[in-house]
C-alpha cells in the first residue's frame, strides 16, 4: 500500500515539474518518523 502511495505521488509530482520537493518530502517524513519511534520507545 505504502508503494502505491508512494508511486502516485510520484507520477503527480513529476506532471507539476516538482518531484525533487516530493522526494525531499518523504525523505524527512521518514527521518521525522523515525525520531518519534525513538523518543518515544526511551
Amino acid at each position: 500500500m505504502v508503494h502505491i502511495s508512494l508511486d502516485e505521488l510520484l507520477l503527480a509530482s513529476e506532471k507539476y515539474g516538482e518531484y525533487h520537493l516530493s522526494i525531499y518530502g518523504i525523505i524527512a517524513g521518514i527521518g521525522f518518523h523515525d525520531r518519534i519511534l525513538a523518543y518515544s520507545a526511551s
